[in-house]
């Protein structure tokens, strides 16, 4: 093991979101640890497939599925955090709601992906503590909830 990491952050590639996210999981960590960054846009969703496409749905589960769990897999064995953070956020274009201001719809999805992103996390291996934050936007600007 080269280095041990404190936790694993699956977090989207939407550059609007990145430092909310950064200053969030630096109050959750403290500054003194290393975190392994898998950053992906729309991360809740590589754990699902594509709504309306049973092609695409079975295509992106055995492809998606398989990239982003193998990824958290090797990044465990190379680092061995303890934590594995999967943070989507508001407004997500790989969710097309990007034009749906505080979408119940939207907010709903996500839960839902990212409950079955934990469950999947967590039978791969119980022993990580999976945490599902949200990132929202609100007047003041984007928050974590």
């Amino acid at each position: 093991m080269a280095y041990k990491a404190k936790a694993c952050v699956l977090c989207c590639s939407d550059a609007r979101v990145q430092e909310t996210i950064r200053a969030y999981i630096k109050e959750q960590e403290g500054e003194d640890g290393l975190i392994d960054w898998l950053v992906l846009p729309g991360p809740e969703l590589w754990f699902k497939g594509v709504p309306g496409s049973r092609f695409l749905t079975v295509l992106f589960t055995l492809i998606g599925f398989s990239v982003a769990l193998y990824c958290v897999k090797l990044l465990h064995h190379l680092h061995g955090f303890s934590r594995v953070y999967v943070i989507g956020h508001e407004d997500c274009g790989a969710y097309g709601h990007e034009e749906e201001e505080d979408s119940s719809e939207e907010i709903s999805h996500h839960a839902h992906d990212a409950r079955l992103a934990k469950s999947v996390l967590e039978r791969w291996n119980p022993y990580v503590d999976v945490r599902t934050p949200f990132v929202c936007w609100k007047k003041s600007g984007w928050e974590v909830r």
